[in-house]
């Protein structure tokens, strides 16, 4: 019996590990802030063995550049790209294919993110949160009558409005917000159309209190702004109380946002950073991301764990007919983004 048992027992020590579970090499993880709770990373550390290292990048332009040009310095893992990032490091050949046998939680994920024109049927990368943009209508600083006349973009240029409006701090979101106004795709790359999206902007910002991606709730409730373009779960899921704020997705149509996990084609650690990405996307563990965050995650078997308070909001889960209102943004021409991103520059400069 003793025989047997040293036996086995030096079968067990011998046993040969998975290659990601011996690992001394950290995974390295470049995301936005909020993005990777404490709880994740050590969990995923537990029951793997690898160590996790955390940076953050500021915004998508950010990322790009220390992943075109510093990528063999850095070498990450896991970044968390919006969407049309993912569609410009793909047109460079700077992310590396999906194994999805090496994910295969990818069953979880809502086929509708997979015909998205920026990474059809998530061969570079998968989405982790998600959301549209919309507008926010303090009630307690815009008349009854003239909150009742607001259903799109268009109305922004209301009199009453001026100088009291907020608009997102990112240019790729505003052209979204004119083209829409103007009767144009998201994603419409005619020069003309775009000349006239910058056009509409600049004839509007007279009108902007602020511009804000960030605390954009301390915003609307500090600066005394009556209309502010913002994302549905920044304002809904904060500490808002709801009956001040109403939220408005414009009958114009709007902007899908969605961040992704993908993987650098440089990365030192393919089999870990697919080990990380399928651990992620475990609907358990998704749902508490959602929960935790209030951001939408695109597993309906994970937001089937979530509470009714949150997987039944319509601001941050929209329904199939709002859904089909919402399009993701694509990369614009870079000749357009350049003569764009001047004109921007000098009229932030004037504000």
């Amino acid at each position: 019996m003793i025989r047997l048992l040293f036996s086995f027992l030096l079968f067990v020590f011998f046993l040969p590990l998975p290659a990601y579970a011996v690992t001394k090499t950290p995974l390295k993880l470049h995301v936005w802030v909020t993005y990777m709770p404490v709880w994740l990373l050590e969990d995923f550390t537990r029951e793997t063995g690898i160590p996790v290292h955390l940076t953050f990048f500021a915004d998508n332009r950010d990322l790009t550049r220390k992943i075109r040009e510093e990528g063999e310095l850095l070498c990450f893992d896991i970044i968390t790209p919006s969407a049309e990032t993912v569609q410009e490091l793909v047109s460079e050949g700077l992310l590396m294919p999906l194994s999805h046998e090496q994910i295969p939680n990818m069953k979880h994920l809502d086929a509708w993110f997979a015909g998205f024109e920026y990474d059809k049927g998530f061969r570079f990368s998968v989405p982790l949160f998600w959301g549209g943009l919309g507008i926010v209508i303090d009630k307690r600083v815009v008349p009854a009558n003239v909150s009742a006349r607001i259903v799109g973009y268009k109305d922004l240029w209301a009199p009453e409005l001026k100088g009291k409006i907020m608009l997102p701090n990112d240019l790729r979101s505003l052209m979204s917000i004119m083209l829409l106004h103007l009767g144009y795709s998201v994603n419409d790359q005619d020069a003309s159309h775009l000349e006239a999206a910058m056009s509409a902007l600049e004839d509007l910002c007279p009108a902007v209190r602020d511009f804000s991606n960030v605390d954009q709730l301390e915003d609307l409730t500090k600066l005394n702004i009556a209309v502010g373009v913002a994302w549905a779960n920044e304002v809904f899921t904060r500490d808002a109380p709801d009956s001040f704020f109403q939220f408005i997705f414009p009958k114009e149509g709007s902007r899908l946002w969605v961040d992704a996990l993908a993987i650098p084609a440089n990365t030192p650690n393919p089999e870990a950073a697919h080990a990380f990405i399928n651990f992620v996307l475990r609907p358990q563990n998704l749902a508490r991301l959602s929960e935790t965050s209030g951001y939408a995650v695109a597993s309906p078997k994970a937001i089937a764990l979530l509470p009714a308070s949150l997987s039944g909001n319509t601001v941050v889960y929209p329904r199939e007919e709002l859904r089909s209102r919402l399009e993701p943004e694509l990369m614009l021409p870079s000749h357009s983004l350049d003569m764009i991103e001047k004109r921007w520059i000098k009229l932030k400069n004037r504000q």
